[in-house]
């Protein structure tokens, strides 16, 4: 059987359940076999070549690798051409003066996704819309000084591996993800800067006293 288009797949199946050890060959390689007549079909010379053992059959994964194999181009597709819808539905909102784009930078974000919706729903007063913008997330912000300080790529990266170890805490736990808000690593950080000073300071002999405590004192 030649393995053109999705048209074998079906037939494929169905013999193959049935028994039969079907091999499934390269359209190109059997074409490319020299000695064919113009007017032997194309069933029988493939016919006459398997019987020569002048055919090998290609390689076919068992059902489930051809099921997920099946899912995982389905998603690339998508992928693929999501940009593409994006570009429609911002073609779609610039003749009704609706430049969303320039304002966000995602539009099929929760943000965009919300203004979306609202404006669909009959939403107009500009106000309203606006106060639909969504507060950013801890890993967001975690990205962002990361981001500043080490470049794209390692912010990147490291973003990916605490999201890892995050999944597997919660997997293992069994919980869910409560966003910590997005002050919640900048706090963190400026807890750390804060201790890191402190231990300078008294290495060097002196002693790290807030801002408030001195002004106070002078006072």
């Amino acid at each position: 059987m030649e393995s053109t288009g999705v048209y074998w797949i079906p037939l494929f199946q169905i013999l193959e359940t049935q028994g039969f050890d079907v091999k499934l060959v390269n359209a190109h390689h059997v074409k490319t076999v020299p000695g064919r007549k113009s007017d032997v079909l194309d069933c029988q010379w493939s016919q006459q070549l398997h019987s020569y053992g002048l055919l090998s059959g290609s390689f076919r994964p068992d059902d489930q690798i051809c099921v997920l194999r099946s899912y995982i181009r389905q998603r690339d597709t998508l992928i693929k051409t999501a940009s593409t819808h994006v570009q429609r539905m911002q073609k779609a909102l610039t003749p009704m003066n609706l430049q969303l784009h320039r304002v966000i930078s995602d539009i099929t974000g929760i943000t965009g996704m919300a203004i979306i919706r609202a404006i669909v729903a009959g939403e107009r007063n500009p106000q309203v819309l606006a106060a639909l913008k969504n507060s950013r997330s801890a890993l967001g912000a975690f990205y962002r000084r990361l981001r500043s300080r080490l470049g794209t790529p390692k912010a990147i990266t490291a973003t990916a591996h605490k999201i890892a170890r995050l999944f597997y805490d919660l997997w293992t736990r069994g919980e869910a993800y409560i966003d910590p808000g997005v002050d919640y690593y900048e706090q963190k950080y400026q807890e750390r800067l804060v201790q890191n000073l402190t231990k300078k300071a008294h290495s060097l002999g002196f002693e790290l006293v807030p801002k408030s405590t001195l002004t106070a004192d002078v006072s």
